[in-house]
């Protein structure tokens, strides 16, 4: 029987950036899967030949609780102090690319299934792993598309400091260019500048976003709707009116009310203000958020914190059942998407303990 932070340290030393070596850490939680007697499913990406694994313990038609995670990280960018693709414990802390989101929590999952006798569930337990959760979802949708998901209790392993988030925020990410008219930079009055349109228009944004003040949900940490100017990429010559400007930018929602009304008001502050511009709304991600109170209160019980809700997104916003949900994992979103991620080993047996506890409530 494997120590969890044996079973992280391989994973760790598999590149997922990018799904790079996706196949290779899949094939390898596989076979762990299999020796535990699992079942297993493989699905591919007929564009990329990325996988995603279904383990399942048993025959039930309906399982009781799946444990979900994705194999992916962000790039390990500069700054690391250690190998990010070798797991280096210093004290009780490891360091490595992916320790935290999320190699840790499916490190937990797999280690907290090997230790509990599957013969003695009565129920079926079931875990999904996914690739492409740090770009644009792909694993998940391919799950969801090709593979029947149904369960009392969906827990998925991002890091939450072990605290239990039953919200995650929606997204809604647009892009738009405007269309200005080129000129000689000697002679700017005669064009139409399209960097000056979008700098205008990010002022008119900062003012519509302060009306977003007025709408709250008190479960989430910014208990109202967020605006983010994210990206902007206009001109190609310092001596000419630039005729085209691209700006980016993103809200995160409270409710899905407002997913329809910030696109319609957003086209209506470009008209308003006769912008010539291409509007693309690129990425929109419903909010999600249990509503269940007897499913909450069974959590709380267990885990001995109140919910929580969250401003990120999670692919909890794609699985089809979306009340008795649970985003539940070791370390810290903090140390995520940075250099030198890392875990505290507590954590990570605290983690192993509370599965091993959801395992017995759920499916025996």
């Amino acid at each position: 029987m494997k120590k969890v932070e044996e079973v992280l340290k391989q994973l760790v030393s598999f590149n997922t950036v990018g799904d790079e070596e996706n196949n290779k850490m899949i094939n390898w939680i596989e076979k762990f899967c299999l020796d535990m007697g699992f079942k297993t499913k493989l699905m591919k990406n007929e564009n990329d030949n990325n996988l995603c694994l279904v383990a399942s313990s048993g025959n039930c038609k309906k399982n009781a609780l799946i444990f979900s995670g994705h194999t992916d990280t962000v790039p390990a960018g500069d700054g690391w102090k250690t190998n990010p693709f070798e797991l280096t414990q210093i004290n009780d802390v490891f360091y490595g690319l992916g320790s935290a989101d999320m190699k840790g929590g499916i490190a937990s999952m797999l280690v907290a299934i090997s230790e509990i006798d599957l013969s003695n569930l009565n129920k079926g337990l079931e875990l999904i792993f996914t690739y492409d959760e740090e770009k644009t979802f792909e694993g998940i949708k391919n799950v969801v598309e090709n593979h029947l998901v149904s369960a009392d209790c969906i827990l998925i392993g991002e890091p939450t400091s072990l605290k239990p988030v039953i919200a995650t925020k929606g997204a809604l990410v647009f892009k738009i260019n405007f269309i200005g008219k080129n000129a000689h930079g000697g002679n700017p009055e005669v064009g139409i500048n399209a960097i000056e349109m979008a700098s205008n228009f990010v002022m008119e944004l900062k003012k519509y976003s302060e009306n977003l003040k007025n709408d709250n949900d008190y479960i989430f940490d910014s208990s109202s709707a967020t605006i983010n100017i994210a990206k902007i990429n206009g001109g190609d010559a310092i001596n000419k009116v630039p005729s085209s400007c691209l700006l980016e930018f993103e809200f995160r929602i409270i409710n899905n009310k407002q997913n329809n009304k910030i696109h319609k008001d957003i086209i209506s502050l470009i008209k308003q203000n006769n912008f010539k511009a291409d509007i693309e709304m690129s990425f929109s991600l419903p909010i999600v958020k249990c509503q269940d109170k007897n499913f909450i209160t069974v959590i709380e019980g267990i885990t001995k914190n109140k919910v929580i809700g969250v401003n990120y997104a999670t692919e909890a916003s794609f699985f089809p059942n979306q009340n008795n949900f649970v985003i539940l994992g070791p370390g810290s979103i903090k140390s995520a998407h940075k250099a030198n991620e890392s875990i505290a080993k507590s954590s990570l047996d605290k983690a192993v303990n509370l599965y091993k506890e959801l395992i017995n409530k759920f499916c025996s």
